[in-house]
């Protein structure tokens, strides 16, 4: 990978959120929370780049990811991005949860993606596609017509099925985003807003 300075990738839409520092080619640090803790970490954020010998100041540009799952933790970081980049000419990219996971595969397919909602209701993801939501037996018969690797949160009805695999992964999944942050477009973070970005049709916000 190409050196493209420090980035930092938020994380802010599952149940545990979490912020990293990248650079090159790898994930130079971590720190992973309870999302109720969002708000309190990110006034820490400065802290946590010196303790790693970085300088925020420094941060060339920002990965959010922007669902699904919670609007809440996406609405407190976009705040603190936007309060973070005035003054600055800061790169921003968007990350939805479900291709998260996908890159976390090496995107291979076929690949279901899937994530627990509040709802009852799953969200999922086939083969790095848009993102969508359904029941759990719905799903099932969508995953039947094309079995294939399932990843994301797991199901007791999914170990019913036949040619399918079931791999559990866990959010955030910073190294992938990473890895494949190349490939996501920029975004302009001047006209963006938490429901226009949001990557999940406004009914399904939790």
């Amino acid at each position: 990978m190409k050196d493209k300075g420090t980035w930092l990738i938020i994380d802010p839409t599952g149940p545990f959120s979490g912020f990293s520092i990248a650079e090159k080619d790898s994930i130079i640090a971590s720190k992973v929370f309870q999302s109720n803790f969002l708000f309190e970490n990110l006034l820490k954020i400065n802290d946590f780049f010196n303790s790693f010998n970085r300088v925020l100041g420094n941060v060339k540009g920002v990965i959010l990811v922007n669902g699904p799952g919670s609007i809440m933790g996406l609405r407190i970081a976009f705040s603190w991005i936007k309060g973070f980049s005035q003054g600055r000419e800061l790169k921003f990219k968007t990350v939805s949860s479900l291709d998260a996971i996908y890159f976390s595969n090496g995107k291979k397919k076929p690949c279901w993606t899937i994530m627990n909602s509040i709802r009852d209701d799953m969200f999922y993801s086939f083969n790095g596609g848009k993102p969508n939501v359904a029941n759990k037996f719905d799903l099932l018969e969508m995953i039947k017509k094309k079995p294939g690797l399932c990843i994301g949160d797991y199901f007791d009805e999914i170990s019913t099925l036949k040619n399918v695999n079931f791999e559990k992964v866990m959010l955030p999944q910073f190294e992938a985003i990473w890895i494949y942050s190349d490939c996501v477009e920029e975004s302009n973070l001047s006209k963006s807003e938490p429901l226009i970005m949001y990557s999940f049709p406004i009914k399904n916000i939790e």
